[in-house]
């Protein structure tokens, strides 16, 4: 703490010394017509206040990065005024007349100055627009903004945001609707620049019609810090701005859905929105049995291991309204609110096999789950930026969850040709959650250059939940042959989380330094509540969902070795002092673009008073030093570094002395000796953008974890009985690479070609034995994973469109340990799609693929599945209406059957599916322009 203290001074007084140097300071700002508002490329001097001209530059025009604009021209002058002041800046282009503005210099350490955009009038009549016909290109580079044109893209009539995404280069969707592009994650999916889907991107994945796009730009934004300050401050953000076309500017737009088809599936879909710069209105419900994504699956853009499991019906509804002050798009309320009614019927077989390290144990099981769930989610959020001044930002997040599940299952464990035991079990669980949030951001922007951050945040979340299970157990090899339960299980739990945080911005020109402190306060209070029904006198023991009249009676029978009950404390103080680097505020010799070095130093505090066959409380402090780095530069080639330590207490729960044997097979103890976890991170990247359309991307990643938890497993060859407790263990640690690129293979760019490689290496350390006397033995996994994906797209014409996807995966697992037999599989894909423009208004769309596996042990699971799915449409009134028949599986080949494999065992789960159909659907497609636009 002393040498920390004595560094952090030190520091501080060279700053001091540096603050008296007279540093340069640049000027940006934009050239428009004053009438339509296109960019002018003028030529501009900066002038002090006597019209001396200082410097002459020409704006350049680039790719508008907000709604509602086109191109703008831009000019910088960097580190041309040195004196505090006002200066004048002049704007000349021929055919217009001369422009001007005026900024002024309010502090030596103001790094960077807006000017107001110059809007020039013309001084001469204009001739028409010249309108030239260019061919439709896919992608678009535009400094670091990548440009997609939606129109270029052949998709089927009908086809949802999600279908266009999944098709642009470079791009990758996974089923929780998360976005790829060059091997980064999209933080933020936006709609004409507004932040109208956050938190909730599958909302406009599944629902916002293709045909309604226009462009889709991938870009960094600037946050909200860098807006106020009006530099960059560091908090950019890649999202996906998603360009409405401009017929669809201030119109109601939507589409309604119907469908039947075989098997007895159907849907019923209805959406509708409203987009202008004042407001924006969206609706939309759904009712169907397809099983989440069914959309994405006809497309053929997820494997059979990805399926949804079971048979699923969904009812949604949602209704989002957002309403922009004076149009200004960082000034808005916004409400978003879902309602769903979901149910699923799930089957499922299971045969799992445990790797040991004298023998293995094998493992039968088939289960039927029937569950409902009733979900109300409502967002709620307020922004306000005043530019140069303050920012505010709140949200209100209320989540109701009710569910109710029915379960009957039977499992059995064997050792070789030896079974060990069988269980039966009944179970019907109900489930309610309640949790409500809230959070406030706020900025303030301190003597011109300096920011002062504050946030505060509180949540509660509330869950108490019914669960009965009839537990019926026979051993094979023992004396005691069976072991019947009929359990109750009381579960109440009740969580606080309040977080504050304050911090202090001060900026000089190329670099800043943030002292802040944050606080978070945890509280947590859980009741776990077990009674044993079998053993009531009187009582029905084969009835395992009714309770007794009589309270007294249900108290005498609660099992009090495995009921508890806890109440946790936890404080967490964290102070810290920020050191960044930043060009756009000014040059520094090491021409990093963006970087920083945080050292934060944070005290915890956890307190748990936990009663469970009499009172067991845990205590423990301690002090984390969590440094972190991160380093952006670079040009024409982008390079990333990112380097973090975290630490953490383990659970207390698992620090607890106590054992706990509520399910026979499974007997778990506490262990007071974990120790404290610390992972290490570090990740480097290289991307490069080139022209006509090629990128790149490369990445290594390194993750290594200190003390992990691990639960050291004693198996009971006799019985099937495994005995755990968490164990603090070393030599866990991962690191994986990536190379993505995209490019055209000719100069036409009919021919494009995406590449993804991926190389995963696990080294896995974990506790296991079978052998009392020998004792808990250290387990060493070797975990390799290969992986390619290829993607290669030919568009001869706007009219058809061909894809060829193949990708491959292949799994090396070994362990040096006694009878571990060596892994050598893997899984891959061939497929072809298409996408055609038929006569008479027809269209016709294909995908065909083959899914293997191979070099797994069991010959079950080295299996071959021909996937087809198509589609074939025909609109009709202009295209306000469209038919349009769908078949899913044709070949009936989709497996049901699902593979894993890992450094504890392999498991084959075969689930119940989605049976294979034809569906025929209406599509009613509706634009109403109000009447000042007609």
């Amino acid at each position: 703490m002393n040498r920390l203290t004595l560094i952090a001074v030190f520091l501080l007084f060279c700053f001091l010394n540096v603050c008296g140097a007279n540093f340069g300071h640049n000027i940006q700002g934009r050239v428009a017509d004053k009438m339509n508002g296109v960019a002018i490329p003028a030529k501009i001097y900066l002038m002090n206040t006597d019209s001396a001209v200082i410097d002459t530059t020409t704006a350049t025009i680039e790719e508008a990065q907000f709604p509602f604009q086109d191109k703008q021209a831009w000019y910088v002058f960097n580190d041309k005024i040195k004196e505090i002041g006002r200066y004048i800046i002049k704007a000349v282009m021929p055919g217009y007349k001369d422009a001007y503005t005026d900024v002024e210099l309010k502090s030596s350490r103001q790094s960077y100055i807006s000017a107001k955009p110059i809007l020039m009038e013309h001084d001469y009549i204009e001739l028409p627009n010249v309108v030239v016909k260019a061919t439709k290109i896919k992608m678009m580079m535009s400094g670091d903004t990548i440009v997609y044109n939606a129109d270029a893209f052949n998709l089927s009539e009908g086809s949802m945001l999600d279908a266009l995404v999944s098709r642009l280069p470079g791009a990758q969707l996974t089923k929780d609707g998360q976005i790829y592009v060059n091997g980064k994650l999209i933080e933020s999916l936006l709609l004409n620049g507004r932040d109208f889907f956050t938190g909730n991107p599958k909302m406009a994945l599944e629902n916002l019609p293709s045909y309604t796009v226009n462009k889709i730009k991938v870009y960094k934004r600037l946050g909200t810090m860098s807006r106020l300050m009006q530099s960059n401050m560091g908090d950019q953000s890649l999202v996906m701005d998603v360009k409405l076309k401009k017929e669809y500017d201030a119109t109601i737009f939507g589409n309604a859905e119907s469908g039947v088809g075989t098997n007895g599936r159907f849907a019923l879909k209805g959406f509708g929105m409203k987009n202008s710069q004042k407001e924006m209105l969206l609706a939309f419900a759904n009712v169907n049995n397809l099983n989440d994504n069914q959309i994405a699956n006809i497309q053929g853009q997820w494997t059979p291991q990805e399926n949804t499991n079971g048979l699923q019906t969904n009812r949604t509804a949602n209704v989002s309204y957002a309403k922009f002050f004076g149009g200004d798009m960082f000034k808005w309320i916004s409400t978003s609110n879902t309602i769903s009614h979901n149910g699923e019927d799930i089957q499922m077989l299971k045969n799992a096999e445990v790797y040991l390290p004298s023998k293995n144990i094998y493992q039968h099981a088939q289960d039927g789950t029937i569950n409902k769930s009733t979900i109300f989610d409502s967002k709620n959020a307020f922004n306000y930026e005043q530019n140069g001044k303050y920012s505010t930002h709140s949200t209100l997040d209320i989540l109701y969850k009710h569910n109710d599940k029915y379960k009957s299952a039977f499992t059995s464990n064997s050792e070789g040709n030896s079974l060990l035991n069988e269980l039966n079990e009944k179970i019907s669980h109900t489930n309610e959650q309640f949790n409500i949030k809230f959070a406030n951001e706020n900025n303030f922007n301190i003597s011109v250059v300096d920011l002062l951050r504050t946030g505060f945040s509180v949540q509660y979340n509330k869950r108490d939940a019914d669960n009965f299970s009839l537990y019926d157990l026979r051993y094979m090899n023992t004396v005691n042959a069976r072991d019947f339960r009929n359990n109750y299980l009381k579960l109440y739990n009740n969580n606080l989380d309040v977080k504050g945080n304050i911090s202090y911005d001060w900026n000089w020109p190329g670099w800043s330094l943030q002292p802040g402190y944050d606080y978070n306060f945890k509280y947590n209070k859980t009741n776990h509540e077990l009674y044993r029904l079998d053993k009531l006198v009187g009582f029905d023991s084969l009835h395992y969902d009714i309770l007794p009249s009589a309270k007294n009676a249900l108290l005498a029978v609660r099992d009090n070795n495995n009921s508890y009950w806890y109440t946790e404390y936890q404080n967490h103080h964290r102070i810290f002092l920020e050191w960044c680097l930043n060009a756009a505020s000014g040059a520094n010799k090491l021409n990093i673009e963006y970087g920083y070095i945080r050292m934060p130093l944070r005290v915890v505090n956890k307190n748990m008073f936990y009663v469970r066959a009499g009172r067991k409380d845990v205590k423990r402090n301690t002090i984390f030093f969590e440094p972190e780095a991160y380093f952006r530069w670079g040009q024409t080639y982008n390079w990333e570094l990112n380097a973090s330590i975290k630490s953490e207490i383990p659970n207390l729960v698992n620090m607890i002395e106590y054992r706990d044997d509520s399910d026979p097979l499974f007997l778990i103890s506490g262990n007071p000796n974990l120790k404290n976890i610390h992972r290490y991170n570090a990740s480097l990247s290289l991307k490069h953008e080139g022209r006509g359309q090629r990128m790149w991307h490369a990445s290594i990643n390194y993750n290594k974890t200190d003390n992990n938890i691990a639960f050291a497993t004693l198996y009971n060859t006799v019985t099937g009985v495994a005995t755990m407790q968490p164990v603090s263990v070393n030599g866990n640690w991962r690191i994986n690479g990536q190379i993505d690129y995209s490019l055209p293979l000719d100069s036409a760019r009919k021919w494009t070609l995406d590449n993804h490689l991926t190389v995963d290496y696990d080294h896995n350390v974990d506790m296991t034995t079978t052998d009392v006397s020998a004792g808990i033995m250290r387990s060493v996994v070797n975990n390799w994973q290969y992986g390619v994906d290829v993607k290669l797209n030919f568009r001869p014409n706007e009219k058809c469109e061909f894809t060829l996807h193949a990708n491959s995966t292949y799994y090396y697992i070994n362990s040096s340990r006694s009878g571990f037999e060596n892994i050598h599989a893997g899984n891959y894909k061939l497929g072809f799609e298409t996408e055609l423009q038929l006569p008479w208004k027809l269209s016709f769309g294909s995908n065909f693929g083959m899914y293997g596996r191979r070099g797994y042990h069991s010959a079950m699971m080295n299996t071959t599945e021909w996937i087809w799915n198509m589609h074939l449409d025909r609109s009709f009134m202009n295209g306000a209406l469209l038919a349009k028949i769908t078949g899913y599986d044709l070949l009936h080949q989709r497996s049901t059957t699902k593979y894993e494999m890992n450094k504890q065992g392999r498991t084959e789960i075969w689930y119940n599916s989605l049976p294979s159909y034809f569906m025929c659907s209406l599509v009613w497609k509706f634009n109403v322009s109000p009447r000042s636009k007609k």
